[in-house]
């Protein structure tokens, strides 16, 4: 593959004969570099691998790819930030696995974006449960825990400390940067290209971060993150209810079309805005629906497609009056 972009997201140093540093230091995957590049690249080393990771993860197959070929090498990894997603993986590889502790890991379950009708749905859902079940495999080889426990962990995202990751089996030391030599000098130096002095590391990052949030520890951020990540969440719920409300009472969709409009708007602006494109959300209470050839499917109600926007959204394109024939019967009952 030829490359578009010069930026790598990895760079290998070679220090001595005996070890070879290699910092993989963004997503995985990306700027038009695959993991075949970077296996290629170490293909040709013979010393021991020190892997540096900060990365929020990438590309599931270029991930597990790069495990497979550390896997098969002398390698120790260092977790110098956050070793997220399938950076988490690609961390496993190693025999041994440090990690600083003020560091993080994340887990969770494998996704992807996909367009399609509902079978081409149905068969991205069994691959995305295959991948899951795939990397269900790699953590359990390293940390022995049951299935359960991972889907769970996967199912929740779980963020993990240092000391978390080291209980359950993640990772095998946790080491105490000193100061000034952090994951914040490794980035400045990966960014910059250059090795500053030590006084011109911003060594008090730490108690910047802490003060902003409010907190003392640095178990007390990861909680008080966590906090503003529900709250956000909470509110992205308001203004969605907020917009489907406005839109009814600007007519342009129905009470009884709310729920389903909330669904809608979750997906995105874009979903949403194709679905009332879709919708005439006053004709069936004020004219009778003629429908020539087609009959609405007997096995399928209004309340089934409400609980599936892709047929919804095929059926308003292919067949709607047979839609509005069965809006109309979910509104008599």
């Amino acid at each position: 593959m030829k490359t578009t972009n010069s930026h790598k997201w990895y760079e290998i140093k070679n220090h001595c004969t005996d070890n070879t540093d290699i910092y993989l230091y963004d997503v995985i995957g990306g700027w038009g570099v695959s993991g075949a590049n970077f296996v290629k690249e170490i293909a040709s080393i013979k010393s021991h691998i020190t892997l540096h990771i900060h990365s929020p993860g990438g590309n599931v197959a270029d991930g597990i790819a790069i495990y497979n070929t550390l896997k098969t090498r002398d390698v120790t990894v260092i977790i110098e930030g956050m070793a997220a997603s399938m950076a988490s993986v690609v961390a496993l590889a190693g025999k041994t696995v440090k990690m600083y502790s003020n560091a993080l890991m994340m887990i969770h379950k494998p996704w992807m974006e996909a367009q399609g009708d509902s079978e081409d749905m149905r068969k991205n859902a069994e691959r995305l449960d295959t991948l899951e079940d795939i990397l269900i495999g790699i953590y359990q080889s390293k940390t022995n825990l049951s299935t359960e426990d991972l889907k769970s962990m996967l199912s929740q995202e779980t963020w993990l400390t240092a000391s978390e990751a080291l209980e359950k089996g993640f990772i095998d030391e946790i080491v105490e940067a000193p100061a000034g030599q952090d994951f914040l000098r490794n980035v400045y130096n990966f960014k910059k290209g250059i090795n500053p002095p030590t006084n011109q590391i911003q060594e008090n990052k730490m108690n910047e971060i802490l003060s902003l949030l409010g907190v003392e520890t640095e178990s007390d951020a990861v909680a008080k993150i966590r906090q503003l990540q529900k709250t956000n969440t909470e509110m992205e719920a308001d203004v969605i209810a907020k917009t489907i409300d406005m839109d009814i009472q600007n007519m342009r969709l129905m009470p009884s079309q709310k729920d389903f409009a909330i669904k809608m708007l979750t997906q995105g602006t874009e979903t949403y805005e194709a679905y009332l494109k879709t919708i005439s959300p006053f004709a069936a209470l004020t004219k009778t629906v003629d429908i020539p050839n087609a009959q609405p499917p007997s096995e399928e109600t209004y309340e089934d497609l409400l609980n599936n926007p892709a047929e919804f959204i095929r059926l308003s394109k292919e067949n709607p009056s047979a839609l509005a024939e069965l809006e109309k019967k979910f509104r008599r009952n």
